[in-house]
């Protein structure tokens, strides 16, 4: 027995000791890289794996190019380095998760948001600025931080001393001091535990140590169990100091590769009383080499994220030669030693020293074990529907995470036009500023702010900067209005800001990860340009003092469903609440109070309405399934009325593309059909059996078919100011009629993108002829010679 025992000790557990102590690629480079603290190291140091790693490790990361040459890392970038053995990101490294594989660390510039919400919001989070939509409660965290004191950075004191020039400047650097990509490992990754337990850990381990080397010098001072050779002499003592060496050597290795990154810790005192929750999303169909990273949203359980984490490679530390010359010596000197003081010592030594080794693995393994679970993953799940809507559907469900889910539609539901819209209202508001706007205040279709007084505009503008918030005040009573006075407008309204806040932020993103931001860009440039036709152009009439507005709002009728109960939602499951958004046109005011420059409209804002609407019902129903869409035109079933189309091209169906419709029915349950547009073209005083006119459409893109609605819903609702078209308007001997300022409309909107000549007379000409607007036939006989 004794000689099995001695075999297995001599020719076994003495040489894989030592070997099992040098190698370990993978889980020494898992371990630096999510290695923090101190506490951290030390229990990398004890029993350590992997040393040829751990050493290779701590050169490539803070060596001078000599030392990186001489492992063969001379032509090696920092970003690989980082992305291998740091827990930082930077430019060039990122973070994304994998479907099924967990959090991935890149090279690469791809797109990851990282958001607080904050609730509830109030005041200046839904005003919108002069160049940027209303915040909404919506903030990087690195903004956020500056504004609630509900996270405190850990280790920093808070003074109430009024700080001086050099405390404000080391503040401002602070604000710098942040990653600049989320680090999703370091707070979703992984579940770190409490120091109180790495604590306990790494006493445990030191303690099994320490009880080993006394083991050696028990079993050969005391038990004098020797081998009876040189090897008794030195065999102890050699084995004490080289294993002294090794863990220190080991520590520091961990200790310069985790210095090489700085880290900024944020907690929140009491989770109970939280307010704000932090979202991440990631779009998705984004390659990084030849890996694909799908759609991504996640959040933590309400109330369960306490600690968050920044960290960041430091570019300004020099390499640390020296230090990392004296880890390298000590931990190629103490492997050295421990070797042949293993050799030297009892064959129980030996055995005992292995088992620390792997039971020290198995330890630090376990810390990192407990990782993001793909059921705590929110897009997982069909990862193809959601490309390039992440932002709707966070929108959406912004605040409503953690509930079951339900179905939440959020659509442009325009159905009927308001009564009494022909109303023309001004009066002058406390802010000295006109407030115009056709039909009911509380229902306008169309709302202006302008100047009163010019000759005081300097005067109001200076002492009274906040009332320039006065239309933005305006606009945020019907966006959010009180539960029990609008139930369901504070899920239509919130969205809606959500989103326009959401695309703010990722401005930055490609046009290929949100599907409908390039629509969005085209629809806003062939409003702008439709809404300066109508201002400049000669011949065109305007209401009285429409011309001195400096921004005016469109309404867009919108609503908000759900088809099964939500605890947190105001609307009662299948409940539709129908109210208007309003959308703004602004123009610049000089100093002296005069209107000047070109109308513009917010892009940002087109876009969350585009997307929320594609996103909504994509997500309902298979649009792939229909092969056509209609247009309603309401014409009231007279024939004069169906050739006064005509004599326009409709029935040149070559040329516009379509064909005319058969009058049918309005049946009620058409309302919520996808491929019906133009509802607001049916005025709301006609009865509900009214025939009506439908031009048939090709089926289309239906980002761009939402757009070319919108682009409708707004000329129907422009047009209101509109006295006199002007323009010249002609017939040619075929019988055809032209208008010049109509073209211009016409190139506005073929030229960006939204469609052909058919798709925009199908948009303007039913708002043309309901509003009585079609300009006056001047035929070619009455042109003169």
């Amino acid at each position: 027995m004794g000689g099995w025992w001695d075999d297995f000790s001599n020719n076994l557990a003495t040489d894989l000791s030592p070997f099992v102590t040098l190698f370990g690629e993978a889980p020494t480079k898992q371990y630096l890289s999510e290695c923090l603290s101190l506490v951290d190291a030390v229990i990398f140091g004890i029993a350590p794996l992997g040393v040829i790693t751990a050493v290779v490790s701590a050169v490539r990361v803070t060596g001078p190019p000599s030392l990186r040459a001489f492992i063969g890392r001379a032509q090696e970038g920092s970003g690989s380095a980082e992305a291998e053995l740091c827990s930082s990101t930077s430019r060039e490294v990122c973070e994304l998760y994998t479907n099924g594989g967990g959090i991935a660390r890149v090279l690469g510039h791809p797109k990851l948001l990282e958001i607080v919400h904050d609730q509830p919001i109030f005041g200046h989070d839904v005003f919108r600025c002069e160049f940027e939509p209303a915040a909404a409660g919506i903030y990087p965290f690195k903004h956020f931080i500056y504004r609630s004191e509900e996270w405190i950075e850990e280790g920093r004191r808070n003074t109430e001393v009024e700080p001086d020039a050099e405390a404000e400047e080391q503040l401002n650097e602070r604000k710098l001091s942040f990653a600049p990509n989320p680090n999703l490992t370091l707070n979703i990754g992984i579940r770190f535990y409490q120091t109180r337990l790495l604590v306990i850990t790494a006493g445990v381990g030191v303690s099994l140590q320490l009880g080993i080397l006394i083991w050696a010098g028990i079993a050969r001072y005391r038990l004098g169990w020797t081998r009876g050779d040189f090897q008794d002499r030195y065999g102890v003592p050699v084995l004490v100091i080289g294993t002294a060496l090794l863990s220190t050597g080991m520590v520091r290795c961990a200790q310069l590769v985790e210095g090489s990154t700085k880290e900024r810790v944020f907690s929140r005192s009491s989770s109970s009383t939280a307010t704000s929750r932090l979202y991440w999303i990631q779009p998705g169909t984004q390659f990084i080499g030849d890996q694909a990273f799908d759609s991504f949203a996640y959040s933590h359980p309400s109330n369960q994220f306490n600690r968050y984490i920044t960290s960041w490679k430091d570019s300004r530390v020099p390499p640390k030669t020296l230090a990392l010359g004296v880890a390298l010596g000590f931990t190629v000197m103490g492997f050295a030693l421990q070797f042949l003081g293993l050799r030297g010592c009892h064959s129980t030594v030996a055995v005992a020293q292995l088992t620390l080794t792997l039971l020290m693995s198995m330890v630090r393994s376990w810390l990192r074990s407990s990782r993001l679970a793909e059921r705590d993953v929110c897009l997982a799940d069909c990862p193809e529907l959601y490309a390039g809507h992440e932002l709707d559907w966070l929108a959406l469900y912004i605040g409503h995470i953690d509930l079951p889910r339900c179905q939440r539609k959020w659509m442009v539901s325009p159905w009927r036009s308001y009564q009494n819209v022909e109303s023309v209202t001004s009066r002058l508001e406390e802010s000295r500023l006109i407030h115009t706007y056709f039909g009911n205040e509380e229902t306008a279709v169309l709302s202006g702010f302008g100047a009163d007084n010019i000759a005081g505009w300097p005067d109001l503008v200076s002492k009274q900067a906040h009332e320039w918030e006065v239309p933005e005040r305006w606009r945020f009573r019907h966006l959010i209005q009180s539960i029990n006075d609008r139930p369901g407008m504070e899920e239509t309204g919130a969205a809606f800001l959500y989103r326009a806040r959401l695309a703010q932020l990722t401005r930055d993103w490609d046009d290929q990860l949100v599907r409908v931001r390039a629509v969005a860009r085209s629809l806003a440039r062939a409003i702008e340009a439709t809404a300066n036709l109508l201002f400049t152009a000669d011949g065109i009439v305007l209401e009285d003092g429409w011309d001195a507005l400096f921004v005016i709002y469109w309404a867009v009728p919108c609503e908000t469903t759900t088809d099964s109960v939500c605890p947190s939602s105001h609307i009662p499951p299948g409940n539709e609440v129908e109210k208007p958004l309003y959308l703004s046109l602004r123009r610049s005011v000089d100093g002296d109070g005069q209107v000047s420059g070109e109308w513009s409209v917010d892009a940002l804002e087109l876009e969350a309405m585009l997307g929320l609407w594609a996103w909504s019902v994509t997500s309902s129903c298979k649009l792939s399934s229909y092969d056509q869409f209609c247009r309603v035109a309401w014409i009231g079933g007279t024939s004069r009325y169906t050739d006064e189309f005509h004599s326009w091209g409709w029935d040149r169906f070559d040329r516009w593309g379509g064909s005319l419709g058969t009058l049918l029915d309005l049946p009620d349950d058409h309302r919520d059909d996808p491929t019906v547009f133009g509802w607001h073209h049916i005025p709301a005083q006609t009865v509900s059996d009214i025939e009506f006119v439908s031009f048939r459409i090709p089926a289309g893109s239906w980002p761009t078919l939402c757009a070319q609605e919108l682009f409708s819903i707004f000329f129907a609702s422009i047009l209101h100011i509109v006295r006199d078209l002007g323009g010249v308007t002609t017939e040619s001997g075929a019988g055809e009629i032209r208008n010049t300022n109509i073209t211009q409309i016409q190139k506005a909107f073929t030229d960006n993108g939204l469609g052909s000549i058919s798709d925009v007379m199908a948009c303007i000409f039913p708002a043309l002829k309901n509003q009585g607007k079609l300009p006056q036939v001047r035929r070619n006989s009455d042109q003169g010679p």
